[in-house]
């Protein structure tokens, strides 16, 4: 199972797709001739010289319930994925790709495996230039004291050790941790005792797995943002059903925000309570499971510029690499954010006395 014909180099070429090209032959993962079925998605899998061409092209996307991710090809509009050729499921089938179907939904979903607990990914661009283009992107950094010599602790890799260093774990990789863990951290300090996250630990875990995130990563995150389930939005806005939101009206009930989603710095209760309100996150439970899917859809493993670490959730590094200006799908403002999270991360790890097995992706800057 461990031979070089079975392992691949996953190469990034911008816009969030890969050449996957095999560790035993050298070659790229090709769709025959360039020929795919407009209307099935349908084509042959093969290996070719690599070329350059949409036909080796690839993107990953969660599969939700599997645990796994399809993997898409640049052409037919990115409809076609993968696919095991047979039901059955057996050694020695094809793999082939096909449009992306949810009665097929099993053959067509991988779990990628890493080779090593690392990988490095190589910017365009200096440590010096990302730093301007923070500034120049984010006009709160000087008014919080901040300069390029305070700022480059929080950028620079080599200055992100001990638990900062959780800033590079690959989050779509789940981590092993239990719920009865994630719940025994929830109630490791009184203010999480006396939080709106109390008995959720089996949640953060179930909506983790099915979204395809590090359970571990989720709940550093939704303390972070929600003081241990303290904050107002975190415990909950009595929505009357009448008053507009968005220009409508949404049914009554009580709304919950754990991770500050849509809370932008200029109105941050009116914007959590309104996008609880639009996603419909109307049960402690819904807004566990709602946000997750928002993360990974829309950071974790979004089609465009993938932010699959808290450093590239924060930073936007693949985007400023490539357009050579500020990144700006930040989840944050703060640039202490990625540090925090991190840091919860590693105390919930110690809190359990656990060391897990993760996998990391740090960026090299020029």
């Amino acid at each position: 199972k461990d031979a070089d014909n079975q392992k691949f180099l996953v190469i990034p070429k911008g816009s969030g797709y890969y050449v996957l090209r095999s560790l035993g032959s050298g070659k790229a993962l090709d769709i025959n001739s360039k020929v795919m079925d407009d209307a099935t998605g349908a084509g042959d899998v093969i290996q070719w010289s690599e070329t350059g061409g949409t036909n080796q092209l690839w993107r990953f996307e969660y599969a939700p319930g599997t645990g796994g991710v399809r993997i898409y090809s640049a052409m037919n509009a990115g409809q076609s994925c993968l696919t095991v050729e047979s039901p059955s499921l057996v050694a020695g089938n094809e793999v082939d790709v096909l449009n992306a179907s949810s009665s097929l939904v099993a053959r067509q979903s991988f779990k990628p495996v890493r080779l090593g607990n690392v990988s490095y990914e190589n910017l365009n661009m200096t440590m010096a230039q990302m730093i301007d283009w923070q500034f120049a992107g984010n006009s709160y950094l000087t008014g919080w004291g901040q300069t390029p010599e305070t700022l480059k602790v929080r950028v620079d890799p080599a200055q992100q050790t001990g638990s900062y260093y959780y800033q590079f774990t690959d989050l779509r990789l789940s981590d092993g941790t239990t719920a009865a863990e994630l719940e025994a951290f929830i109630n490791s300090t009184s203010t999480g005792r006396s939080g709106n996250m109390v008995g959720m630990g089996a949640t953060f875990l179930a909506a983790a797995n099915y979204y395809g995130l590090n359970p571990t990563y989720l709940l550093a995150h939704a303390i972070h943002e929600s003081g241990w389930g303290t904050s107002t939005l975190a415990k909950g806005y009595a929505y009357d059903g009448k008053t507009e939101v968005g220009g409508k009206t949404w049914p009554a009930g009580t709304y919950y925000n754990y991770f500050g989603i849509g809370a932008v710095d200029s109105s941050p209760l009116t914007g959590g309570r309104a996008m609880a309100i639009k996603e419909g996150w109307n049960s402690r439970e819904a807004a566990i499971w709602g946000a997750a899917k928002w993360i990974a859809a829309n950071y974790t493993y979004r089609s465009s510029y993938p932010q699959p670490t808290l450093y590239a959730m924060k930073w936007d590094y693949a985007r400023s690499s490539a357009t050579l200006k500020f990144g700006s799908h930040q989840y944050a403002t703060g640039y202490e954010w990625a540090r925090s999270i991190a840091k919860l991360m590693g105390q919930c790890y110690s809190y359990n006395g656990r060391s897990p097995s993760l996998y990391y992706i740090v960026p090299v800057y020029k």
